[in-house]
């Protein structure tokens, strides 16, 4: 908007296009990877309401966003060491996982560009 257009504010009628990718690679049917760039995430279902009174824990939803929702069995444990919902906007991101014999591998790296951060970070988690 154009607060200081002549005869009172006016829409600016310059649009921004925001494209995405999303590529899966699978290696000798057992490993795959997945990329994805500025992933949209607009068709996910929203989350249940949860009344939040007097809580010491954060709340915590369960993740609906396809990218983290598949092979997310890599990234189980008893413990959350890996919670998704905490990546708010991510702008890219890489997921490796496969099985060999009795052992399976998990790497995920997420560039996160949520508000509040001054820095760009990658995160990851291997297991």
């Amino acid at each position: 908007m154009d607060t200081r257009a002549i005869g009172g504010p006016k829409l600016d009628s310059a649009t921004e296009q925001d494209v995405g990718l999303d590529a899966k690679f699978v290696f000798n049917d057992s490993w795959v990877l997945d990329v994805t760039l500025n992933p949209d995430f607009s068709q996910v279902e929203s989350d249940e309401p949860q009344v939040t009174v007097n809580e010491r824990f954060e709340v915590q939803f369960p993740e609906r966003r396809p990218f983290f929702v598949e092979n997310a069995d890599f990234f189980a444990s008893d413990s959350i060491l890996l919670f998704t919902r905490r990546i708010v906007d991510p702008e890219g991101g890489i997921r490796f996982t496969g099985r060999e014999g009795d052992y399976g591998l998990g790497a995920i790296f997420i560039n996160d560009e949520a508000p509040g951060f001054k820095t760009r970070t990658w995160r990851s988690t291997r297991w």
